[in-house]
């Protein structure tokens, strides 16, 4: 498509250490084994925090990175308290790359999402239509750098997302904009920003398969007139080539009781913000409220 600046991501092949051999179906990935704090028992062990974890991880800079894979892909969201960050972590430091650019490993992003006035795409994943789309501006605070993106959800469960770099965010669509998403709206389609997303992510990628997980956390909501905050939990994701997630990964969720949950960051902004029918997002609202209870009384 004219104009399209489709840029996704895989992991080049590299040699690195192998992976655990039933990583792909059965054999839950082995956290490393961390110091050798028992070798002086007068000495107590220091609190492990999640910046100690992420030192521990090979980094994967931007450089390594080719533009083929992960904006075709099937997502799987789970929901944790960041007080299980670091047990993930761990569990995953032999197998994962970390993603590093300019020392940083945990990078800010801006989500500025657009809709209708009647919030035609709120209501098409509230009745999980097929085909739906979200349409947003991505700032990366870090570097500045700014994309329109269409996210598209196939009738197969199949993510697919195109952007293209902009200098700054257009307060007017312009036609390549709307080339994206036209065929998925109805003709004359009139979008609007409606609610501002932030949050810090940090990036995994897999050393020998196409998976990429994405941690979220310190996540705020901004529709102008009020703003919301997910505060002491994680939003994750694992995209796959393939719709099945590996059973090692699996088996680490459920070791930490991490539950696995379909989650829209804009579907939860808008259903909790706005005055619309939101009846799809209040089992979400209990779990996320049962999920910091049940740390609170950890």
């Amino acid at each position: 498509m004219s104009g399209v600046r489709e840029v996704n991501y895989r992991v080049k092949p590299m040699s690195l250490m192998p992976m655990n051999p039933g990583c792909s179906e059965s054999e839950p990935l082995k956290a490393e084994k961390t110091g050798d704090c028992l070798a002086n028992p007068a000495q107590p062990a220091e609190p492990e925090t999640v910046a100690r974890v992420l030192d521990r991880f090979q980094p994967i800079t931007l450089g390594e990175i080719e533009p083929n894979g992960y904006f075709s892909r099937f997502d799987n969201k789970f929901i944790m308290h960041q007080g299980k960050l670091v047990p993930l972590l761990q569990s995953l430091a032999r197998e994962f790359r970390v993603l590093e650019n300019k020392g940083l490993r945990l990078f800010p992003y801006d989500s500025l999402y657009l809709d209708t006035d009647d919030f035609l795409f709120f209501h098409q994943h509230h009745s999980r239509r097929s085909n739906r789309i979200k349409v947003r501006w991505r700032t990366y605070r870090d570097s500045g750098r700014v994309y329109f993106e269409v996210k598209r959800k196939c009738h197969n469960n199949r993510t697919e997302k195109l952007r293209m770099e902009e200098p700054a965010i257009l307060e007017t669509l312009e036609p390549r904009h709307l080339a994206l998403f036209q065929s998925h709206a109805p003709a004359g389609t009139r979008l609007s920003p409606k609610i501002s997303i932030r949050y810090d992510r940090m990036t995994l990628f897999a050393k020998q398969e196409s998976i990429k997980i994405t941690l979220d956390q310190n996540l705020s909501f901004d529709n102008t007139r009020d703003t919301h905050s997910l505060h002491g939990l994680v939003i994750g994701e694992i995209k796959c080539a393939q719709p099945r997630v590996p059973t090692c990964l699996l088996e680490i969720l459920r070791g930490l009781a991490i539950r696995s949950v379909p989650f829209s960051k804009y579907a939860f902004g808008i259903g909790s913000m706005e005055p619309v029918k939101n009846n799809g997002i209040k089992p979400t609202s209990l779990l996320l409220k049962k999920i910091l209870h049940e740390q609170q009384s950890a």
